[in-house]
């Protein structure tokens, strides 16, 4: 709800969500890598953003 009230659509937490589709069988590995690092990166950003506040 947050995401949506910023004007962020579709409102969709990257860290709270998962998609069954997200399978390096179906996406490949290259994809698969990449969401999963972008994944780690945002949550590192999150969590060095809480610390500094």
């Amino acid at each position: 709800r947050g995401i949506a009230e910023l004007g962020i659509y579709p409102a969709v937490d990257p860290l709270d969500s998962t998609s069954r589709i997200l399978d390096p069988n179906i996406v490949g590995e290259e994809h698969y890598s990449v969401a999963r690092n972008i994944q780690k990166l945002l949550k590192y950003m999150i969590n060095s953003t809480n610390l500094i506040s």
